[in-house]
């Protein structure tokens, strides 16, 4: 199943650096979870403004918030690695 979700990641993004992220981006929390990047929240890019689905008892739907780079350590520890996507044919 990691190989297949690898080729197909693969076919439809490249990896992208941190410099690089712009509106769309994807911020992929490896087998956890994804965010759709919008903007820079702060001019030392530490922090982000991104759209995600929130599947929690207090919490459904897509939301739109303000995160830490590249994720809150608190909502979800476990996840320890992270991938920034771009899709292939994006060319905005």
């Amino acid at each position: 199943r990691r190989q297949r979700q690898m080729c197909i990641r693969d076919r439809y993004a490249t990896k992208i650096r941190k410099q690089d992220l712009r509106h769309g981006d994807a911020v992929y929390l490896t087998h956890h979870h994804i965010m759709l990047f919008d903007k820079w929240a702060d001019k030392d890019h530490n922090s982000y403004w991104a759209y995600q689905m929130c599947n929690k008892k207090d919490c459904r739907g897509f939301t739109y918030m303000k995160l830490p780079y590249p994720y809150s350590k608190t909502r979800r520890p476990e996840a320890t690695t992270y991938m920034l996507l771009r899709r292939k044919d994006s060319t905005n």
